[in-house]
């Protein structure tokens, strides 16, 4: 179910990631898939988390795109840093902003950590994946 076979670099990247919250190899690909994918896709109405609307999803996508194009480098550490502080910007807690932002960019509720696996999805394509998330919200 893969668009893409990962590189060893990834595929190492990822096991380290997911070990701890795979019971079975078998539930490993349903988990993953998402980072060796071209495109993925969801429900919209799964961004929107419990005690937001879709005004407030949209301000979290948008503020998330640009903290995140802003980045120079685009490691974990400094993607959590800037991640973090949208809670505080928009009064919001911050399970609310992380799960609208893991289900942009894996299409599931729970995904492997969400910081590190930014990181492996890389700058251009997270970003792709949060225009597209807000897109589908503004139809």
């Amino acid at each position: 179910q893969f668009d893409r076979l990962p590189s060893v670099r990834e595929a190492t990247s990822v096991a380290s990631l997911v070990k701890d919250r795979l019971k079975t190899l078998n539930d490993a690909e349903s988990f993953v898939a998402f980072l060796f994918r071209d495109d993925i896709s969801y429900d919209s109405e799964k961004l929107i988390q419990k005690g937001m609307d879709t005004e407030k999803t949209l301000i979290v996508l948008e503020i998330g795109r640009k903290k995140l194009a802003a980045l120079e480098s685009f490691y974990a550490d400094e993607i959590e840093l800037s991640l973090r502080s949208i809670s505080g910007e928009i009064d919001a807690k911050t399970g609310q902003v992380l799960g609208t932002l893991r289900v942009a960019t894996s299409g599931q509720d729970v995904s492997p950590p969400l910081f590190p696996s930014l990181e492996i999805l890389g700058k251009e394509k997270v970003l792709l994946l949060l225009d597209k998330a807000k897109r589908e919200l503004e139809v």
